[in-house]
């Protein structure tokens, strides 16, 4: 076996064949290894090889006259010193080997060999065999990146993957399916699944596998719990299906696990959130209503079923939009202007408008009108595509009730508050009017005493009377001084009843009652209120108008208006007191200026009080918010004029202050009244 071996030869043998054992053999079985279709050696128990068939030769690359030490020649020259130790050393410690090793290329191709060697039994030496096995070498490279991948891909899926026989004893598995149950790789190996199932699933696995093996199904797909090695359960979907061999039949199935603990968390969450919010849209006490694209009601809880009861619809919500086969009357706010049908927040919300708190007038045909402020959107589904609509409505009837008697409360409280300063207003005038209508008593006496000397003075003279005795008489009663005190008293005294005549006129234009919508001339409303509110301002400031005289007349509540303007002339007077003081006594000025800005008609209430800060400025608005001391102010005033002006009028209202510079507050009212804002 090894090249350096001296060979021996024998005549009528190949050269390098030497004597042996093999060529004693007979004839027929010489001829059986000659022609053998791999390659066949002896060697003598030294290494020396003996007798080499036909296809060694070949394997080899060895001519017919080429020495057997050239074997060497034969082996690709990557692989020939490896093969020369390895046969040396075979020789050194004979017991039987495999080699495996390429051939010297013939034609740029590379034979892939198998090489065994074994002791000879029954002759001296060893026997060697050498097989061509490139064929197979070369499907075994083609199919190792298939095989590559698929073991990759198995590995590495993020599924789990197991394999089992039909006890359902695992008998491979993928990284994935260990660390989803938390063990080691091969901790799970010939564990059975039924095991590592929840003992609460087990029945239901162990049927469905039953099932699988037996052939009514194909493939198992169930969802289960199996057991953590660290604790908890996984819930996981397992499909499982049989294995198949060639013939059809199967020893074992593979189970793809997909972790959905998760998903089952969420969807049990999701359930839960869908109960609950069920029982809060069932027991909110507001009335929620949904309808479908044709504006019939598909859902509602039991505020709207209760309300629209009240309405005229039984006990029945899913007629039209409105909840009842005949809808009732709807009007706007005022209860006089009536909306159409297609005009209602739930039509106007199925054309794909957003409505928000719509103030109504509801009338049905038998019953109470009520009051309702309703809000409604479209419903669009995930696709985009519309589902209908949802309106949540609320019954203000008595609340609105109550408001009207909270805001005269209010009002009857400000004129309480006022009426010192009002009393003090009609006090003055009735003072001169009474001190000028003494003076006319008493002035007039001295006319009735002229008036009777002047009588006399005729009588005396029958009739004829000379001009000194009139002069006398004249001169004594100081005519020319009467002549000319006589009409001052009394245009002071008319000055005086048109000033109580003004005060007692905007006492009661502020006192107004209204809550419905009028049109009003905001110009003389404000006017009004200043006259009503001049005890509050005139000690610590003067007051500037500029009116616009072409402003028209404007929708409003009277009663809740007015006060909306003495709340802020009130607010705007105490701002420019704050920063009065004995050493500069010098008073502010409140500026009211009304103007059109197109359909909108604006109102600014500018002082040059102390101002505010950024962050006073965003709450003054906030109920109960003040930053006056303690009894000094609720925090009510421009809680109630945002209110009234925003929610009651849907207009806007709007703060611009500097400290120590002043404070301007900006009204916008709508010319015309609107259902709701879009």
């Amino acid at each position: 076996m090894s090249a350096t071996l001296t060979p021996s030869e024998s005549p009528g043998r190949p050269p390098g064949e030497r004597a042996g054992p093999i060529g004693s053999v007979d004839h027929a079985t010489r001829a059986l290894v000659a022609s053998a279709p791999v390659g066949m050696y002896h060697a003598d128990e030294r290494g020396q090889i003996t007798y080499v068939n036909a296809e060694y030769r070949r394997i080899l690359s060895l001519g017919p006259e080429q020495n057997l030490d050239d074997w060497a020649l034969g082996i690709h020259s990557d692989d020939r010193a490896r093969m020369q130790a390895a046969r040396a050393d075979f020789c050194r410690n004979p017991r039987p080997v495999t080699f495996e090793w390429r051939a010297s290329p013939r034609g740029g191709v590379n034979g892939v060999l198998v090489e065994q060697v074994v002791t000879a039994i029954g002759i001296a030496g060893f026997v060697g065999t050498i097989v061509d096995i490139s064929e197979r070498a070369q499907t075994r490279e083609r199919l190792l990146p298939a095989e590559t991948l698929f073991s990759n891909t198995i590995e590495q899926t993020p599924i789990g993957i197991a394999y089992a026989d039909r006890d359902g004893r695992i008998i491979r598995c993928n990284p994935a399916y260990c660390a989803m149950l938390g063990f080691g790789p091969g901790e799970l190996v010939k564990r059975t699944i039924g095991e590592l199932t929840l003992p609460e699933d087990v029945d239901n696995m162990v049927t469905e596998l039953g099932r699988l093996w037996s052939g009514e199904i194909a493939f198992s797909d169930i969802e289960t719990r199996y057991a953590r090695k660290a604790g908890g359960y996984l819930c996981a979907r397992a499909t499982t299906t049989l294995i198949r061999g060639e013939r059809g039949s199967s020893d074992c199935t593979v189970q793809f696990l997909q972790d959905i603990t998760a998903h089952k968390g969420a969807e049990l969450a999701l359930q839960q959130n869908r109960m609950l919010l069920k029982a809060v849209i069932l027991d909110v006490p507001v009335a929620i209503r949904a309808c479908d694209v044709d504006g019939k009601i598909f859902l509602h809880n039991h505020a709207a079923k209760e309300l629209f009861a009240s309405l005229g619809a039984g006990s029945s919500v899913a007629q039209s939009s409105w909840g009842m086969t005949q809808a009732p009357a709807t009007f706007l706010s005022d209860g006089v202007t009536r909306v159409a049908e297609q005009d209602r927040p739930l039509e106007r919300a199925l054309r794909g408008e957003i409505v928000t708190n719509a103030e109504l007038v509801i009338v049905p045909v038998e019953g109470k009108a009520r009051r309702i402020i309703t809000s409604t959107r479209p419903l669009i589904g995930d696709d985009g595509v519309s589902l209908g609509a949802v309106a949540v409505t609320e019954d203000v009837t008595q609340r609105r009730a109550l408001e009207v008697e909270l805001l005269q409360a209010q009002k009857l409280e400000s004129i309480g508050h006022l009426s010192a300063g009002i009393a003090h207003e009609i006090n003055t005038p009735t003072q001169f009017i009474g001190d000028n209508i003494r003076f006319l008593r008493d002035t007039f006496q001295e006319i009735f005493g002229l008036v009777g000397q002047l009588t006399a003075l005729v009588e005396d003279h029958d009739g004829v009377v000379t001009a000194a005795p009139l002069v006398a008489v004249l001169k004594g009663s100081d005519v020319s001084y009467l002549l000319e005190e006589i009409p001052k008293a009394i245009a002071q005294s008319l000055e005086g009843v048109e000033r109580i005549a003004k005060i007692v006129g905007a006492m009661k234009d502020f006192s107004h009652p209204g809550v419905d919508r009028t049109p009003v001339d905001l110009n003389r409303a404000i006017a009004s209120t200043i006259t009503v509110a001049s005890n509050e301002w005139k000690y610590v400031a003067d007051i500037k108008t500029e009116f616009d005289a072409a402003l028209p007349f404007v929708p409003v509540m009277p009663g809740p208006f007015n006060q909306v303007i003495l709340n802020m002339i009130v607010n705007a007077a105490q701002a420019i007191g704050e920063i009065a003081t004995e050493a500069a006594p010098s008073k502010g000025l409140i500026t009211v200026t009304t103007r059109l800005a197109g359909d909108w008609v604006e109102v600014d209430i500018a002082d040059t009080g102390c101002g505010m800060t950024p962050d006073i400025a965003a709450r003054v608005f906030d109920q109960f918010f003040t930053t006056k001391p303690v009894g000094k102010g609720t925090g009510q005033g421009l809680a109630i004029a945002h209110d009234i002006i925003v929610n009651k009028h849907g207009g806007t209202i709007a703060v611009n202050s500097e400290p120590g510079v002043g404070t301007t507050f900006t009204l916008r009212l709508a010319l015309e009244g609107m259902i709701g804002t879009a």
